[in-house]
């Protein structure tokens, strides 16, 4: 009978065990499947600007918002693509999404498997379920399961494509009877991550670099890492040819609204990337992932993972926030980092074995603590993660029912209201312009208005970030004349409606819910309880508060949807 043996990593000779393994795998995904329709109740409002893009091109007006207004008001273009099959279908869009995005969350699963796998030398050993146990109990992953854009599809493309770029890097000879397919696969991959966001090229960049350094180590031209560079170049270089002819822009207009705000933004960056270390159970991966390439083997691959995750904070860092819950931004990469943080695991065990084996303790005994450590891991992180994500079932379950239903039901009145290219001011572009398809949209955060977007770029002004801006040096007056041009550009274009949200703060909702239900209910002044809480709102980039606005509108209808959250909607006067 043989003894157990001190490394872990050497029972891949068990099939027992790994057949286990694979048994857990499948109860992980039993169980983030599960996790998944919990959360079958949350959307992310900006999910309808794609399904919008999805439909326009579905019938034939082309990749547009607001029809004949060619501009590339979105990041995820593959995204698009693979929403637009629903609409040729008939089958209801935001379904599709949805479950588009769960199967690429199970994907993910095992990318993070096959990650700790090939980290751990492509043995069987039980820490390679510490990350994926962590991947299908993750919060994000549930919710942006759920949430109707790219997140977990871009996991796929980025971990998937970088860990077989990093399998090409570690193959034992230029001519592996696999080197082909894993440059194929890798190159397509990474080019499928490029057609979805463009901070995804970092991804096929840093990939490049590597093959650079792999073919300059061999001293020899690699066919295999040229082929992965052409296949990636020639997806990639058409598309940005096609962007440019067709929206007459190099970067989409969001990055001129988001990134166009000065270094004082930095500061903000890194409460956000401190903010995002210390989510959930991120402490402890990103600290054990230090640790990763302490050990053999794949030292050179671990390295690169931790580059990547290096870069990805710092380009958080420079974009200063993203407004959508539980850091989707990070989670192209989640899947390597988490393969890391469970080697960095490894590596504790390993040391821990020997460190036993030095004191006097048989061979045969030394894995049992190892063994230990990996299950309180595991069972610790799983279970923290899970009763995270069950603390928040019940709100983000609710969120389309109480959320986008006002959305929708505003976009349905100003619809059965208006004639086809009627304009609305609005500064939620989402469900509302989906459900109103026929209007065109005049967007004052500037996401979907390309003269926002380029006042965004003049004074260097972040919608979301304004307060910051004000407080730099000519901050006041930048802000000022950014807001200035916008209102200007807003009644230059006439809008026939004007939409806005009233903000109420935490500490009146209870007292304003009221006085809003006593207000209708004795046919009072509605409009005068939500006139302050507009002028107080940022984004309407003080419209309300301007003299044609008083002039020309009148109060016509509002929406609760939540106790601080009311979209309040005005008409524009009959001539």
């Amino acid at each position: 009978m043989s003894t157990p043996n001190t490394d872990l990593s050497n029972l891949r000779d068990r099939p027992a065990w790994a057949g286990m393994e694979y048994l857990v795998l499948l109860g992980l995904a039993a169980l983030l499947g599960y996790w998944q329709w919990q959360y079958r109740g949350y959307v992310k409002d900006d999910a309808f600007i794609s399904l919008r893009y999805a439909r326009n091109l579905s019938q034939g007006l082309g990749v547009v918002f607001n029809p004949g207004d060619r501009l590339e008001g979105y990041t995820n273009f593959l995204w698009i693509i693979f929403s637009v099959p629903a609409f040729w279908l008939g089958i209801d869009p935001l379904t599709w999404v949805k479950a588009l995005a769960c199967f690429f969350g199970q994907v993910g699963l095992l990318i993070t498997f096959w990650a700790s796998r090939f980290f751990a030398g492509d043995r069987h050993d039980g820490y390679t379920l510490l990350a994926p146990a962590l991947w299908a109990t993750s919060t994000s992953v549930v919710l942006w399961s759920q949430g109707g854009l790219e997140p977990t599809l871009m996991a796929t493309l980025c971990s998937g494509g970088t860990l077989l770029a990093m399998m090409l890097w570690s193959r034992d000879g230029d001519h592996d009877p696999d080197a082909r397919m894993l440059a194929i696969g890798s190159a397509v991959l990474l080019a499928g991550a490029g057609l979805t966001r463009p901070d995804a090229h970092l991804f096929g960049l840093v990939a490049g670099a590597f093959a650079v350094a792999d073919m300059v180590r061999r001293r020899s031209i690699s066919r295999h890492w040229l082929l992965w560079g052409a296949i990636l170049l020639g997806v990639l270089a058409p598309y940005h040819a096609w962007r440019f002819t067709y929206f007459g822009d190099l970067f989409p207009n969001t990055m001129y609204v988001k990134a166009s705000a000065g270094p004082e933004v930095w500061a903000k960056g890194r409460e956000f990337v401190a903010s995002l270390l210390g989510f959930n159970v991120n402490p402890a991966v990103f600290g054990l992932a230090v640790l990763a390439p302490l050990g053999a083997p794949r030292r050179i691959a671990k390295l690169w993972g931790l580059l990547l995750t290096t870069l990805v904070l710092l380009y958080m860092v420079k974009i200063g926030r993203d407004e959508m819950k539980y850091f989707r931004l990070f989670l192209p990469l989640y899947p390597l980092t988490l393969a890391l943080g469970g080697d960095g695991v490894r590596q504790i065990g390993r040391g821990l074995a020997r460190g036993l084996e030095m004191t006097g303790v048989p061979p045969a005994k030394s894995w049992v603590l190892p063994v230990l450590l990996a299950l309180g891991v595991g069972a610790w992180g799983a279970a923290f993660c899970v009763d995270f994500t069950a603390s928040k079932q019940k709100w983000n379950s609710n969120f389309l029912r109480w959320s986008e239903r006002s959305f929708m039901e505003m976009g349905n009145y100003v619809s059965e209201r208006s004639e086809p290219g009627d304009v609305i001011v609005f500064q939620d572009m989402g469900a509302a312009p989906f459900t109103a398809g026929e209007l065109t949209w005049i967007d004052t955060i500037g996401i979907l208005s390309r003269f926002v977007g380029e006042q965004c770029r003049k004074h260097r002004v972040n919608p979301f970030m304004k307060g910051i801006r004000r407080r730099t040096e000519g901050g006041r007056e930048a802000v000022a004349a950014y807001e200035k041009a916008i209102r200007e550009h807003i009644f230059e274009n006439d809008p026939d409606w004007i939409a806005f949200i009233a903000y109420v703060p935490k500490n009146k909702r209870t007292k304003f819910g009221r006085s809003v239900k006593k207000a209708v209910r004795g046919d009072g002044d509605v409009e005068a309880l939500f006139r302050p809480r507009l002028r107080s709102n940022g984004h309407t980039q003080g419209v309300t508060s301007d003299r044609r606005f008083a002039e020309g509108y009148t109060f016509e209808a509002h929406w609760k949807r939540n106790a601080g959250y009311w979209v309040v909607l005005y008409k524009k006067n009959e001539s």
